[in-house]
């Protein structure tokens, strides 16, 4: 049963139900459009990304930023505001308009930045690029895991094919016969 708030007023009454909790699917098929880059490991800034690793970890401050239950595998530094392999797409004047500290920058200064302190947060491998992770689903579920109740079921997650059943569509040439979606037996 779920909740309810029963407002009455001299001329109405209002009912408000609760909507109880459920899950919904969302499909995604994401065509990502990565401008021309060198690779990380030729990047005369990759050296900036390996020290601020080397100075996390000296630090103490490798720590998931999710930092819950959920967390599982190495700890590993995501590129937060600008990926790597995007910035050659960044426009620096709205950047800067987002970032108004960024004002006045150089090109050379903004690659500088992406591999630096500023644009690096510290996540573990299942936050990161697991099926709980930041390169997996969308921001607005992916953001409340820092805040989520202990002992809940995350947001959402990634519904790897083995945790899926196959599904097989039949169909009837009869006018108005519904396509009903038959889980295989396979």
């Amino acid at each position: 049963m779920s909740d309810q708030t029963v407002t009455q007023s001299a001329t109405q009454t209002t009912v408000t139900v609760e909507t109880p909790a459920h899950e919904q699917r969302t499909t995604l098929h994401v065509v990502e459009m990565v401008p021309a880059h060198n690779p990380r490991e030729g990047d005369p800034h990759y050296r900036i990304f390996n020290q601020t690793h080397a100075r996390l970890v000296k630090q103490g401050l490798m720590k998931c930023w999710i930092g819950n239950g959920d967390c599982a595998g190495d700890l590993e530094l995501h590129h937060n505001a600008v990926e790597f392999s995007l910035q050659n797409g960044v426009d620096l004047s709205k950047f800067e308009e987002a970032y108004p500290d960024f004002t006045g920058k150089s090109d050379e200064e903004f690659k500088e930045w992406i591999e630096g302190p500023g644009n690096l947060l510290v996540l573990c491998r299942m936050h990161h690029i697991g099926i709980l992770g930041v390169h997996c689903i969308p921001d607005p579920l992916w953001h409340p895991q820092k805040f989520w109740k202990d002992g809940m079921v995350a947001p959402a997650h990634i519904e790897t094919q083995a945790a899926t059943k196959t599904t097989v569509t039949v169909t009837t040439d009869e006018p108005g016969a519904a396509k009903v979606p038959i889980p295989s037996q396979e």
